[in-house]
This record gives C-alpha cells, sequence and structure tokens, in this order.
C-alpha cells in the first residue's frame, strides 16, 4: 500500500514475493529505502520462507514524523535468473515504490533483531517527537504497570516470566506532558516461544526463548 501512516520507527519493511529470489541481487541498488525520498537509509536484508519474504531491516530507528520509501529494481531476480514482474505479469519498467510516514511515538526497545529468553531482564525504552513535550513515560505489561520514568531517556526493566506459564506479553509505552496529560500510547504484541533461537520477526512481534535451549 502508499502512504502508510503512522508506521513504528523501530519497524522493518517485509516484502513477499511468489517465488524464491536469488540473494546475489539482492543488492543495496536494487533494494533501497529512502528518507524523504532521497537519503539512503542503511539496512540489512534478512530472507525468509524458502527465500519468497525479504525483510529491510534498518540498521538504526527510522526518524519521527518522516516519510520514507522503499524502491525495489528489476535487477532483483528470482533463482531462475528472471526479473521480478509486477503482480499482473507485466515487466518491470520503472521501479516499483511503496511509501511510508513514522509515527511521532514509540518503543525503541526491544528491538527488531534482538534476542529475549524467558526468565531474563528485558530492557524497555520509549522516546517521541520533541513537539509533543513528553515529561514522563509509564511502561505496561499485559496491562500492569512496570515502571514510570520522569526523565529522559525514558527507559525501564522487565524480568521476563516462564514462557509456559505467560504465553504472550502486551507491552505499552504512554506518554504524559508537564501536565500529566496522555500524549501517546504504543503497545507492542509479543508471543513468547519456548525452546528454539529465534531472532524477532517485526518490531511488533517478539520471540522469548529457554535459556537452555539457546546455542552459542
Amino acid at each position: 500500500c502508499h502512504n502508510l501512516l503512522p508506521v513504528p520507527f523501530g519497524t522493518r519493511i517485509r516484502v513477499r514475493f511468489d517465488e524464491p529470489l536469488a540473494r546475489a541481487s539482492v543488492t543495496p541498488t536494487s533494494v533501497s529505502l529512502l528518507e524523504d525520498g532521497t537519503a539512503p537509509v542503511t539496512a540489512d536484508f534478512v530472507f525468509s520462507e524458502g527465500d519468497r519474504v525479504l525483510d529491510v531491516v534498518p540498521n538504526a530507528p527510522l526518524a519521527f514524523s518522516t516519510s520514507y520509501t522503499l524502491v525495489i529494481t528489476n535487477a532483483v531476480e528470482g533463482t531462475d535468473a528472471e526479473p521480478i514482474r509486477n503482480n499482473d505479469g507485466s515487466d518491470v519498467t520503472t521501479p516499483i515504490q511503496r511509501s511510508f510516514t513514522t509515527g511521532v511515538f514509540g518503543l525503541t526497545a526491544p528491538a527488531g533483531g534482538s534476542l529475549v529468553r524467558e526468565l531474563a531482564t528485558l530492557a524497555l525504552a520509549a522516546s517521541g517527537n520533541a513537539s509533543l513535550g513528553i515529561a514522563s513515560v509509564r511502561f505496561e505489561v499485559n496491562g500492569a504497570v512496570v515502571s514510570t520514568d520522569s526523565s529522559a531517556p525514558f527507559e525501564a526493566s522487565f524480568s521476563v516470566p516462564a514462557a509456559n506459564a505467560t504465553p504472550t506479553l502486551s507491552i505499552t509505552a504512554i506518554a504524559f506532558d508537564a501536565g500529566s496529560v496522555e500524549q501517546r500510547q504504543r503497545p507492542v504484541g509479543q508471543r513468547l516461544h519456548a525452546g528454539q533461537r529465534r531472532p524477532f520477526a517485526a518490531a511488533v512481534a517478539g520471540l522469548v526463548e529457554r535459556q537452555h535451549a539457546v546455542a552459542v
């Protein structure tokens, strides 16, 4: 979709294809993320689902209230060495572009790509646009208040429960101004998994696993 609003600034961008991609064809030139349509954003490429899914993962949180455009050219190829095509099967003669705008407040931790284990201490952090005048941030997990931080950087910590006792977590950061008026609320849903080593699938879907199952 075009012009999505607002998108979490800690997000990763997922692109799904109907055929496996040739990984070597996916480069910063063939797939790029542009800030305000011009400035390239440094990002990593993560493949999944038999190389049919590509995640573009920015190396740093995206800026607040900023427009970004994902650009994909016909230099991207499938494993059959054929270039990608449009949904209607036609040739990609001009780069495919998808635009979105980031929000003004959100969680900066846990971050995409992090590994979270049950029974560990999970660092929470939030930040927002200076225009909000944020004076404090309250962190909640599954509806229970964890902590309220009244000075930037706004941070808290949470003891992750056993996955078999609490299969899901809903983390919420709520921003208040100096008059204790709520400015923004940003929930993050997380699924807890035990027994497998997995990274975050997205900024809004975290995975938690048992400590003893992690291979170094």
